[in-house]
């Protein structure tokens, strides 16, 4: 695969900060949520919210692992953590008193289905300075189709609604867009509408605890190169957009791959943590928290290595194929917690993972061939990596 010499000249291997890996500590708040989404990652049979005592001892465990000048970043997340929202605040403030100069930059972050929001918790992240990433995953018949209250009555116009709100208050306001097989054939429309919403990016997402059959993702490279054709046309018209996960390959395909400060660094920098003090290496290994096979301890216990976890997101895959595929060292094939969930494996990547990437791989690059001489993609880009 050829990258492009002009703009490849604009982004030397110093310009990508990928080297100096910043502390992550998700707090998962609660199992609870007021939505009853078809897909849902968070474990509900608990039931349970966090006490202030187990969020302080989650602090102190990744402060204690966090060097001295290193940046660490707090993400709240649920269930819904906004129904936490006294606790977001007692724990922000417990927190700041970590703020004396001897690490580098605490952020915050939440990811909310937006429902909760009003002007008293958005003046508090403006002035705590959080970044905000809302639920919506299309337009509104996909949207509505998995996410909606318990009663079954629809969600969309509420969210859109909290989320105009939300960009008056906030600079950096994201969306998190989750495809599953009934909803793929609407990506491309959901994908245009999404952008036109004015946030600063777009995530989109497949639904990972779902079977994925080869009929149901057939069409899925022209999907993807539809994609690509909206995200250069925005920018020959002058607007800029930021499209996950085209922005993401972007950056690996000028650096010729992933190499292993761009992965997940899980039980090392990367750490999650259940409602009930559980700690596991992402918070998609939450789940109902049996504290059993992703369990790496507990915030009152030693932590256990499991290798068979960590490992691939470390030192990617050994797997044969994987390894003579052409395109191998662009795709996210070492993500340990999307393997598990769609295989039962985390070092076995998912037919549908594999030709999904292959698909998302060959839209950037085009992304790259058709946008090499426009000045704001070149911004755009520089931006990026300057803010990973």
């Amino acid at each position: 695969m050829q990258t492009q010499e002009k703009i490849s000249s604009r982004f030397q291997k110093k310009s990508f900060p990928f080297n100096d890996r910043p502390m992550k500590g998700t707090l998962s708040l609660t199992h609870q949520c007021n939505m009853a989404c078809t897909y849902c990652y968070s474990g509900q049979s608990l039931n349970l919210n966090m006490s202030y005592t187990t969020a302080k001892k989650a602090v102190d465990f990744l402060f204690a692992r966090t060097a001295p000048g290193q940046d660490v970043t707090f993400y709240f997340f649920g269930g819904e953590p906004l129904l936490c929202f006294f606790l977001i605040k007692k724990i922000t403030s417990y927190i700041r008193n970590y703020d004396t100069g001897e690490y580098g930059q605490i952020g915050f972050s939440v990811t909310t289905n937006g429902l909760l929001l009003s002007s008293e918790i958005l003046n508090f992240f403006s002035r705590e300075k959080f970044k905000l990433c809302i639920s919506l995953d299309g337009i509104e018949s996909v949207h509505n189709r998995h996410r909606h209250y318990p009663s079954g009555r629809h969600t969309f116009h509420k969210v859109l609604k909290n989320l105009h709100m939300t960009m008056e208050y906030l600079p950096n306001v994201q969306i998190n867009a989750v495809y599953s097989p009934q909803t793929l054939p609407y990506l491309v429309e959901s994908a245009a509408f999404l952008n036109s919403l004015g946030a600063s990016a777009i995530h989109l997402s497949p639904d990972i605890k779902t079977p994925w059959k080869p009929e149901t993702y057939a069409n899925i490279d022209q999907t993807f190169e539809k994609i690509a054709d909206d995200y250069v046309n925005t920018f020959q018209q002058g607007q800029e957009v930021a499209v996950q996960p085209i922005d993401s390959k972007l950056i690996v395909l000028l650096k010729e791959g992933y190499d292993i400060a761009d992965t997940c660094r899980a039980g090392e920098t990367d750490w999650s943590f259940s409602p009930n003090g559980n700690i596991y290496a992402c918070e998609r290994f939450i789940g109902e928290d049996t504290g059993t096979e992703h369990c790496l301890g507990h915030v009152d216990s030693e932590i256990v290595t499991k290798p068979h976890i960590v490992k691939p997101c470390r030192s990617g895959l050994s797997d044969y194929k994987c390894q003579e595929c052409g395109v191998s060292r662009y795709c996210m094939n070492w993500c340990a917690c999307s393997n598990y969930h769609m295989t039962g494996a985390s070092q076995k990547i998912s037919p549908f993972l594999c030709i999904s990437e292959k698909a998302v791989i060959h839209a950037s690059a085009s992304v790259l061939s058709r946008l090499q001489d426009n000045n704001l993609f070149l911004d755009h880009m520089m931006a990026y990596m300057q803010a990973a």
